[in-house]
């Protein structure tokens, strides 16, 4: 390949995992287009209608395509192996990898490029796709596609390029069609521009050009509270902020684009989209952020606009839109409040909700408590049930032969913290100097990277709780069972021989020893070193 030629991966590597979204045809043509996620190298799916062509042989056809390009959203054209949407970049082509692919109801009109029509500006009738372009005034109807990275909008052009249509992008002067061809880039003041409107789950990387401070305060100011995601990906930093039925099934706030407008909606882990609260009904996005802040939620009193209450979007003319959560049935979601407070917009199963008592996302600082109910919420969702999960290996039997993990059981009032091995069916752990074994079905504990990253090992100085324990369990009385771990040393007449093992087992809040379940027997070590989480 070229050296001319530059590649550009700035999605996030989940994003080339996508899988084809399988689009049922339309048989009525209603001026709709929608945008599919690609993987490089897919192909083109059946019913995606091709806009251009290789050469002027049209033999090989070209394909609407779009992907991030030096901070902005480009538009350019793949052919049928999808290898990557070429582009007109701002040194010479780009190829962009991944990429979305344009499709279209109805006819995309192209015929052999010799006859290749041109449609005058006009009234928009039912069978156009294509209107030509008067120099600095913009088409009824044409579609804005992408952004520039100074987010000024960008509409898909067409040009004749030696006998052969070719698309690309332009800019709101409406002067320049900037495309790529085999050949190398180009640009052209004669061309024509894609007409058409979106379906409500589609064109969700709209930037609506009245209104750049608005996107401004979206992409800018606020921009350490929020990750970039894409058809299904989460960043690691995310934060649980609502839940489905079951509390374990959570949910977490997001915002896309619909409509010139930036909305807030919610997002499962192992869902593709993010599921916006806008209008008459549930919409989707499958380009999105992901909130990551950890500032308390405040009730609004008498609809007042609560105190440095963080604004998470905008109504397409503007006005902003605060990011509230509400309780639906036995579900806790996450939606938008316009300014007024009167009513959180909230979606569940397609439809929109409206909610006259919510909570109003705040920057305001945490107290020790709210911080540590929040942490403690967080590390319960760590647990997960023995049946279907083995748990996080945090410690080894001999000669790490052996991995242990974390698991917690009940017993007599006690909720008790103890190891799980591989060859073991149960959860042992040491209780008031007695071995005890739970079920094979006692809960495990499971790690994400956010997890591990903000966890550490401390070692215990006797009597003292380390900062940031992880309170694991309680005994009979209440008081809290604290994850440790201890390096068993066998002995011989008071001399170490043998590692046995990184044992697993748990400290009380007089932090004196580290019981743990081994060798059939109850027993309890030191010096030993307590698991805390400190984000």
């Amino acid at each position: 390949m070229p050296d001319r030629l530059r590649h550009h991966t700035l999605l996030t590597p989940a994003a080339l995992a996508v899988t084809l979204l399988i689009l049922a045809p339309t048989t009525s043509y209603a001026k709709d287009v929608r945008w599919i996620p690609m993987k490089a190298g897919d192909g083109i799916p059946q019913g995606v209608q091709a806009a251009g062509y290789e050469d002027r042989t049209a033999r090989v056809k070209n394909y609407i395509c779009r992907g991030l390009y030096k901070g902005g959203l480009y538009i350019g054209y793949t052919d049928r192996h999808t290898a990557a949407c070429q582009i007109k970049g701002h040194d010479g082509e780009a190829f962009l990898r991944p990429l979305e692919l344009l499709v279209a109801d109805g006819d995309m009109r192209i015929n052999h490029p010799r006859v290749h029509p041109q449609v005058a500006d006009g009234p928009v009738k039912s069978n156009e796709r294509w209107r030509v372009v008067n120099p600095g005034r913009t088409p009824q109807g044409a579609l804005i596609a992408g952004r520039q990275d100074n987010n000024k909008p960008l509409r898909i052009c067409r040009v004749i390029h030696n006998n052969t249509p070719a698309v690309g992008y332009v800019g709101p002067g409406m002067r320049t069609c900037h495309y790529n061809i085999w050949g190398g880039p180009g640009t052209s003041s004669t061309f024509e521009v894609l007409i058409g409107k979106t379906k409500s789950n589609t064109l969700e990387s709209v930037i609506d050009p009245k209104h750049p401070h608005a996107i401004r305060l979206a992409k800018q100011s606020d921009n350490s509270r929020w990750r970039p995601g894409n058809v299904g990906s989460i960043h690691g930093d995310t934060i649980a902020m609502g839940h489905e039925q079951k509390k374990t099934d959570i949910l977490a706030a997001c915002r896309g684009f619909y409509d010139n407008a930036l909305v807030v909606g919610h997002i499962r882990p192992g869902g593709k989209t993010c599921n916006l609260s806008y209008g008459k009904d549930e919409k989707f996005a499958y380009h999105y952020q992901t909130l990551v802040t950890k500032t308390p939620w405040v009730k609004p009193v008498k609809q007042a606009l609560p105190d440095k209450a963080i604004q998470g979007g905008y109504e397409k003319d503007g006005r902003p839109l605060y990011i509230c959560r509400t309780a639906v049935g036995k579900t806790l979601r996450i939606g938008n409040a316009p300014k007024n407070m009167r009513t959180c917009y909230t979606s569940m199963n397609g439809k929109i909700y409206r909610q006259k008592s919510f909570e109003i996302l705040t920057a305001q600082a945490l107290s020790a408590n709210q911080q540590a109910a929040q942490n403690q919420a967080f590390l319960e969702r760590m647990w997960k049930s023995g049946r279907t999960h083995f748990g996080t290996p945090f410690g080894y039997e001999r000669s790490n032969r052996g991995k242990i993990a974390v698991c917690r059981f009940k017993y007599r009032g006690n909720l008790i913290v103890g190891k799980r091995s591989a060859n073991s069916r149960g959860c042992r752990a040491a209780l008031g100097g007695q071995r005890v074994i739970g079920s094979a079905y006692s809960s495990v504990l499971t790690t994400t990277e956010r997890f591990l990253k903000k966890t550490d090992w401390v070692k215990v100085t006797q009597g003292k709780v380390p900062n940031g324990a992880i309170k694991a369990g309680h005994d009979a009385s209440g008081g809290p069972i604290y994850i440790c771990r201890s390096n068993v040393m066998l002995t011989r007449s008071g001399r170490k021989i043998k590692s046995v093992g990184l044992q697993i087992g748990h400290a009380d809040r007089h932090m004196d020893y580290c019981h743990v379940e081994f060798g059939n027997a109850a027993r309890k070590f030191r010096p030993f070193w307590v698991l805390t989480y400190n984000p």
